[in-house]
């Protein structure tokens, strides 16, 4: 019996060390924020870190994407990571300053998130890219915010008057040419918010064209869209 009991505490210890394969996440969050123009509202750790529930469940995983819409279709990204620990052989005074230190990575990476206008901006491409990367995620909750007027300025410009009463009479067609850069994938199960405060009576309508265009794109595809003020987790 004793030698069973050996063996049994062996067989638990090799598997509670042994590595599985990718470290897997419980939330992956892509931060996206618009460098083109003047935004009111930004990105802020002190608002993101909260809705993440990490005081609730401190040993979960998260993974976080921060990057940009420009005038390129190529741009920096930075990744702060919390990779998921387990509770039975963890330390919580540990855990807890591991948390305590992916709050302070948010809060740097989060720094320079200020806009700069810009000639051109590349939303569609920019979300497209994005969206298909977290839609190859294998985290069970899935996350875009996107700090946006949503102004496409590119091969398709928003800022035409014809091209945007074609937005707002026939869609679809605005939708085509857009597509031509490439199709979304399937967005079920994810996310996504539209957060934008417009400064005037006249920009809130015409923001609202653009993110209702956007909300039944990306609704048509899978994904839960919410157009709000900040990223806020109904829990």
């Amino acid at each position: 019996m004793k030698r069973l009991n050996r063996c049994l505490y062996l067989i638990m210890f090799v598997c509670v060390g042994c590595k599985s394969g990718p470290v897997q996440f419980d939330q992956s969050l892509t931060i996206l924020w618009d460098k083109t123009g003047r935004l009111q509202l930004y990105p802020k750790a002190e608002n993101i870190s909260p809705e993440l529930n990490l005081k609730e469940n401190i040993w979960q995983g998260v993974s976080i994407i921060i990057t940009s819409i420009s005038d390129q279709d190529v741009n920096d990204r930075k990744f702060v990571t919390l990779p998921a620990e387990n509770q039975w052989v963890g330390t919580e005074a540990i855990r807890l300053a591991k948390i305590n230190h992916f709050n302070r990575d948010l809060q740097n990476a989060l720094a320079d998130s200020i806009a700069s206008p810009l000639g051109h901006s590349i939303v569609y491409r920019t979300i497209l890219k994005e969206l298909s990367t977290l839609a190859n995620s294998q985290s069970k909750n899935r996350y875009i915010a996107i700090y946006s007027d949503m102004m496409e300025h590119s091969d398709v410009d928003f800022y035409n008057a014809e091209t945007f009463q074609l937005l707002r009479a026939n869609p679809d067609r605005i939708k085509k040419e857009l597509e031509r850069s490439g199709q979304l994938p399937s967005l079920s199960g994810i996310q996504v918010w539209l957060i934008y405060n417009p400064r005037t009576y006249d920009a809130n309508n015409s923001y609202m064209v653009v993110a209702r265009f956007y909300k039944q794109l990306l609704e048509s595809h899978g994904a839960i869209v919410h157009i709000e003020h900040s990223f806020t987790l109904g829990r």
